[in-house]
């Protein structure tokens, strides 16, 4: 990882220890950090290849929910279905059957972790499983563990169970344990800058359930709010329970603010993620940075997170800045 503006051993602004207030609110300037396995995987590709599994994927994403026909997948790169099936192998370190699984199993994990008022087979049905029989018996075989497991260890933050989880249900590499997200995750770069206070305004709701929280914030916000803000505290998110809430929101002007983020200095990063695992990774990767420079979280320190493209579809991509207010450690 990199840092930018702030040497935390001589505590001071590299460059000058004047503190100088950022205008943009929503990290338009921040550098943004692919954090997606396929593009990374594909990037070398000729155009040609990369254009063929660009349509593959892209067809396995949006058809998750329905049987697919891997002769009709391969008809759109226009190879034989063997042929196809060897040369995915080949790039994704899985064969498209197992591409297909384990995106269908983020999905309903994904689902378990930040829908607690969706049934288990809710749940299954929206993430292309036949029945909550099916889900349960693909859980047990690839994570070893059950849908209420799943609930329970996540609300309870057991981190160990956490780590297990985005591990084996993010993009694997081959011949190593961690996921591509995780190693990816190291060179996410981050920046340390002072924000002076910031207007918003937010509603709350639980935690864990992310579509209220999507609803609210499209029923509340303005037109010209195109970036969805969640506010919460460092403390609820090292030991969140049944009654911690999240504030979803929108930056507006001071007149239309029913809420204020503290002043001071900002730990952040922006990342295109498409899974819990990328988010998970990007946590961890701020709090590793924290432990490794000489910082600390303010006492009750406010995490935000800003999604820039909130019409995006989850298994596609999410454009999020996260960042956490935080001090030289005394």
């Amino acid at each position: 990882m990199s840092v930018l503006y702030w040497n935390p051993t001589a505590n001071h602004f590299v460059g000058g220890s004047t503190m100088k207030a950022q205008k943009n609110q929503n990290h338009s300037d921040t550098p943004v950090f692919n954090l997606i396995p396929e593009d990374q995987l594909t990037r070398e590709l000729s155009p040609v290849w990369h254009k063929r599994f660009d349509k593959a994927v892209r067809h396995i994403l949006e058809n998750i929910q329905h049987p697919l026909n891997w002769q009709e997948v391969a008809n759109l790169c226009a190879i034989s279905p063997n042929h196809f099936r060897d040369m995915f192998s080949q790039v994704f370190n899985e064969t498209p059957g197992q591409y297909l699984r384990r995106m269908r199993l983020k999905l309903a994990v994904y689902y378990l972790c930040t829908e607690q008022d969706l049934s288990i087979t809710e749940i299954a049905t929206e993430s292309g499983f036949s029945s909550s029989q099916a889900l349960a018996k693909v859980l047990r075989q690839l994570l070893n563990t059950s849908a209420s497991e799943i609930r329970d260890r996540i609300h309870q933050h057991d981190e160990a169970y956490i780590e297990d989880l985005m591990r084996f249900s993010g993009h694997p590499q081959k011949g190593l344990s961690d996921s591509m997200e995780q190693a990816m995750a190291s060179d996410i770069p981050v920046t340390l800058k002072y924000y002076p206070e910031r207007p918003v305004f937010i509603h709350k709701a639980a935690m864990y359930s992310f579509s209220k929280l999507e609803k609210i914030w499209k029923q509340k916000r303005p037109s010209s709010a195109n970036d969805r803000v969640l506010v919460y505290s460092w403390t609820d998110l090292a030991s969140p329970d049944q009654s911690t809430t999240n504030s979803a929101g929108y930056f507006c002007d001071e007149a239309d603010a029913n809420h204020r983020i503290s002043a001071g200095l900002y730990l952040s990063c922006r990342v295109n993620i498409s899974g819990l695992a990328g988010y998970y990774a990007t946590l961890k990767s701020l709090y590793l940075y924290v432990l490794r420079h000489g910082l600390e979280p303010e006492n009750s320190a406010p995490v935000i997170e800003t999604y820039h493209n909130c019409d995006t579809l989850y298994a596609e991509s999410i454009d999020l800045s996260a960042s956490i207010l935080v001090r030289p450690a005394s």
